[in-house]
């Protein structure tokens, strides 16, 4: 089964060639290596972390052709043209623990236990594998061309603080330069 990633209503933000920031709610569980699998001296490799990566790709890219679509376009085009060298920011805010919260309470940001806002998120996935994660497949070909023109990342990896605390990704991508 294939996760399911939402863009949160409001959040798309984009100045074409400049900015691009979402909001995809749902977790990012990582990127899990590529393995190779064996058959009748067949080999070929497999990506398990495919199927996740395609799901967030076709939400970011429904909103993008949305919002192309309310502008008058008939197809979205990458945010960014293809030689320039970017910035990118991702915060990952993951869903909260049932030990979190009040016992008997409904899962809610007002109903943390005392203490539980001041927990670091060490948890895994490792945040260079969630990096991966969002490069790779779900932003490549969609915002930009290709992943080799990010020269900067800054990521951080917290636990979710809004609502029902169950999780969401933060992403930005800027223009740094043009090279």
């Amino acid at each position: 089964m294939a996760a399911r990633y939402n863009i949160t209503p409001g959040s798309l933000h984009v100045i074409q060639g400049e900015h691009f920031a979402i909001e995809v709610q749902g977790n990012v569980y990582g990127f899990l290596r590529p393995f190779s699998k064996h058959f009748r001296n067949r080999v070929w490799v497999v990506n398990p972390a495919q199927r996740r990566q395609d799901a967030m790709k076709n939400a970011i890219a429904a909103a993008l052709l949305e919002r192309a679509n309310d502008a008058g376009e008939n197809e979205a085009s990458l945010v960014f043209p293809p030689r320039v060298a970017l910035l990118l920011r991702a915060t990952f805010f993951y869903h909260r623990p049932n030990s979190h919260f009040i016992t008997g309470r409904t899962r809610h940001v007002t109903n943390l236990r005392p203490g539980s806002t001041d927990i670091d998120m060490i948890n895994p996935p490792d945040l260079d594998n969630m990096v991966k994660f969002i490069m790779d497949r779900p932003l490549e070909g969609v915002v930009y061309g290709n992943d080799r023109t990010i020269v900067k990342i800054v990521i951080e990896k917290l636990w979710d603080d809004r609502d029902e605390c169950t999780g969401r990704t933060d992403i930005t991508v800027d223009l740094r330069h043009r090279v």
